[in-house]
Parts: C-alpha cells; structure tokens; sequence
C-alpha cells in the first residue's frame, strides 16, 4: 500500500508544481504572505532588541553596523511583502469592480424586461381576455397551446422577480465585498507607509554609525584587531580538535596523532554517509536572522580592510534561546573561548558541528545527541545575543548555509497548499499543525490525507504517541514537514521533498525517492 502511495505522492508532485506555475519566488497565496511576514517582523524584533541592548556601548559600533544593515534589509523585504499585497489588492479590487459592473449590467436588463413582462400583464390583468383568448381557438389543439402560453407567461413573471431578486442581493454582496477590499488595502497602505519612514530612520542610523567609525578609526581598528585575535584562537582550537579525532584515519594508514598517542574511537563512516546525504536538509539549530555569513568580507566601512574570514554564521537570538543538535552526533568536547563562552563541538562521523557562544550547556563530552536534541542556550555577549556555528567536513570548514534545511517560510506550508489545491481540498482548510501536529483534510473524491508538522517534536515517542504508524499504513497520502526528526522511523518509500532558498530569495525544489 505504501508503493501506492509514493508514487499517488508523485503525480501530486507534478501536480503541485503546475498548480505553483513555476514561481515559487512571490506566492500570492495569503498564509505564505503572512509565514513571510511574521518572520521578517520577527527578524526586525530581534535586532531591535540587540541595538537596544547595545546602545550605551561605544565598543560595538561595527556589530551595531552589521546588525542595523541586516535590519535595513529585512525591512527592505518586509516592504516588497506589502507592495506585493498592494498590487494584489488592486488586482483584486479591479476584479471586483468588473464584476460589480458585469452585475449591474445583467440588473439592468433584468429589470427592462421585467418591466415589459408586468406592463403587459398589467394591460391584460382581465381574466375574461384570458378565457376569451383560450375560447377563440380555431381547434382543441391552438387551445392547449394557448393555454400553455399563458401558463408560462404566470411562471416567467415569477422567475424574472427572483432572478431579479436574486441579482439585486449578488450586486450588494459583491459591493461590501469591495468595501472590505478596499479598507484592507488601506490599512495595508498605511502599514507600508509606516514601514517606509522607519525604514528612512533606520538608513540614517546606518550612516550615522558610519560617521562614527570614521570619527575614531583608530580606536575601532584596535578592536578589529581584538576581535582578530579571538577569531584566531578559536580557530586553532578547532583545527587542534579535529585533528586529534581525525587521527583515527592516520591510524589506519599506520600513523599516530601529532600528540603520538593511539587514537581510541574510529570514525563512523556509517554516521559520515548519513550526515553527507542529509545536505540541505539539516535542521536550524535555532530560529533567528542570519547576520554574519560565511566566507571573506570586507570591513563595511573602512574597504580596504579584510575581516577575519569567517569560518561559520553568526545567528541573532532572543535571551535565553534553546540551542538544538542539528544531526545526531557524539559530543566531542566542550571548551571556554574568550569572545565565545561556551563552545560544543560534536562529531557525526568525519563530520563535525559547532556551537558558540552558549550560556548554559545540557550536555556533556561523550554524550550522544539526537537530531534536534537540545544542547544549551544561547549567551548574551557584550549585548550580543548570538549563536556561532560552523560545519567542518575533517579539516574543512563548510558553508554551514546550504547544509541546513529550508528555514520557517521558505514554502513549505505553501508546497503542501498546492498539492491539496491539485486534490480538490479548499485552500483556507489547509495551515501548518505546528502545535496539533497533524491536520487531516478531505479530498474532492471524499479522501482522508494527512499533513505532519514535526517541527516542536523532540522524542520520536512523541511521534508514536499520535498514532503515527496507523495514519502511514492507511494507506492515505501523507505529507510530513520537518521529517528530520522523526528519520529513523520513516518508511523506506517515502518521497523525499526539498525547498532551497536561494540568494534573490527564489525556490528550488527537487526530489527523491
């Protein structure tokens, strides 16, 4: 039954795909729009935050910077949202008013040829005219005619008074309907102008900073070279404990770690495969804007100034963030970095994951986590509440950006409304079951399917306890987002559905069996 269902999954595949019409960039469908929304409203809540927090510290200019830019652009983005919704609203509004006049017109009509009908029937009300008309028929058969005539004449009366009736009441749903259209544009309107000025604010807090880097150079490169100092030393840090754990391979071919003792552990190879294959599927290791990304930047200000390059992304958090193991993996160590606090560093295989920046740790060195498993809390470091996290492949640091999976609002709930949209199910009956975790719609043929959202799940019990193998062997198509965490008790059918982000903020989807 399951075979079945893969493949009803692809056809629904390519059904969805059509129904998207190839632009997964800008969906116009409302509950994308405001996934999309919310989460740049939260982005923006978050560095608020942060600058606040920073705004009596002198020392933090560039970080101010950084972050004010990256608010700039959410707030950029948040304003494409509203001109989009705008634009929409017009179309829809215009839409309307065709409809409204379409409406109008056919009233119109119906009024002047009911108006015919009743001065007709007015001017031959006498019922003797009637009988007269029906008596003067040349044979039995003209009679029946006539009498049918006239019978139908009494119908059409009354059927032109409801179509009336009934355009009337159409003409007035549709003219509030265009009422309420045109309020919810305004409110939008007034939203994006609102967006706009703080947006001219924030701009000119930019510059200000701007200002301010270049009124006291000096001093800000003698942070820039503190800073340098602390990317370094981490970085050493890891290089010196990944080369101790990849000493295993050196064993293999007869060699001993730079330190001459014997490794103890050999690789997972099994677990490397595992993490390889899970590219571009890993999940967040926590919610939060991106604000430092990976590679070799230029100091935004002074140009000719290399940063020190950056081995990973540095993710803006709210106080007190929930940090989560974004594969399994073994706990390899944990250190004490100036500039990062507490650092995790887990091994999947020749793979390696690290986290800093941390305030408080749940785990401890030799502790096995699962995908998604919780390993401490984000710190607040001189204002800066932020994660730091790196991907290393043996000696080689990682994009850590086209590892993790499609982040919240990347179109998943969106994916999933197309699919139902293709199998008949009404579009306002389909939202993410983040907290009820399952949705259960009906098809047009009358078909139970099922939509998982495992986002908030930390235990594949919790999985169980939902019943999770009664609605899989159903035989019903279902439809699972965050399937991540919930990998090791997946059927080996299931069709695998990936959403990638890119840069202009356009989708790529692929698939696997």
């Amino acid at each position: 039954m399951r075979t079945a269902v893969n493949i009803f999954m692809k056809i629904c595949l390519a059904l969805a795909l059509a129904a998207w019409g190839g632009n997964l960039a800008y969906s116009q469908d409302t509950k994308a729009q405001e996934d999309r929304k919310a989460r740049l409203e939260k982005e923006i809540a978050i560095i608020d935050q942060q600058l606040k927090a920073n705004a009596k510290e002198s020392s933090h200019a560039l970080s101010n910077l950084s972050l004010i830019r990256k608010k700039v652009s959410s707030r950029k983005e948040l304003l494409e949202e509203s001109n989009r919704k705008i634009s929409s609203f017009d179309a829809s509004i215009n839409m309307k008013e065709k409809e409204i006049a379409a409406t109008q017109a056919r009233l119109d009509t119906l009024s002047l040829y009911n108006g015919k009908l009743v001065r007709s029937a007015y001017k031959n009300r006498n019922a003797k005219i009637w009988y007269m008309y029906i008596l003067a028929s040349d044979d039995l058969g003209q009679a029946f005619r006539r009498y049918g005539y006239l019978r139908d004449l009494s119908k059409q009366l009354n059927l032109q008074a409801e179509k009336y009736k009934d355009a009337k009441a159409q003409l007035e749903k549709e003219t509030e309907e265009l009422n309420m259209l045109k309020a919810e544009a305004e409110v939008v309107r007034a939203q994006h102008a609102a967006e706009v000025k703080q947006l001219q604010g924030e701009e000119n807090d930019s510059r200000e900073v701007v200002n301010q880097l270049n009124r006291d150079k000096k001093k800000y490169q003698k942070q820039l070279s503190q800073k340098r100092r602390e990317v370094e030393a981490l970085n050493r840090e890891i290089e010196r404990i990944i080369r101790e754990a990849m000493a295993t391979e050196e064993k293999s071919s007869g060699k001993t770690s730079a330190s001459g003792k014997k490794p103890s552990q050999p690789i997972d190879y099994k677990l490397s495969g595992a993490f390889q294959n899970n590219k571009g599927k890993l999940p967040w290791p926590a919610d939060g804007p991106v604000v430092d990304h990976f590679g070799q930047h230029y100091h935004p200000v002074y140009s000719n100034v290399k940063l020190p390059f950056n081995n990973g992304v540095s993710i803006a958090l709210q106080p007190g963030t929930e940090v989560k193991a974004v594969y399994e993996g073994v706990v390899k160590q944990i250190i004490v970095m100036p500039g990062y606090n507490k650092c995790v560093l887990v091994q999947h295989g020749k793979y390696f994951s690290f986290y800093c920046k941390l305030g408080t740790v749940y785990v401890k060195s030799g502790d096995k986590v699962k995908t998604s498993q919780a390993i401490g809390t984000v710190d607040t470091i001189g204002g800066d509440t932020q994660l730091h996290f790196q991907i290393w492949e043996g000696r080689n640091p990682q994009n850590p950006e086209t590892w993790l999976f499609a982040p919240m609002g990347a179109g998943k709930t969106t994916f999933t409304t197309a699919i139902c949209k293709a199998l008949g199910v009404k579009e306002d009956a389909v939202s993410s079951p983040t907290f009820a975790i399952i949705n259960e719609y009906r098809t047009v043929s009358g078909d139970s399917m099922y939509h998982f959202d495992f986002y908030r799940i930390t235990r594949i019990e919790e999985a169980m306890d939902v019943g999770f193998y009664d609605y899989i062997d159903s035989g019903r198509l279902c439809i699972i987002e965050w399937p991540e965490n919930i990998e090791e008790i997946l059927p080996d059918e299931t069709l695998r559905v990936s959403i990638a982000v890119n840069q202009d903020e356009s989708r790529t989807v692929s698939w696997e069996d």
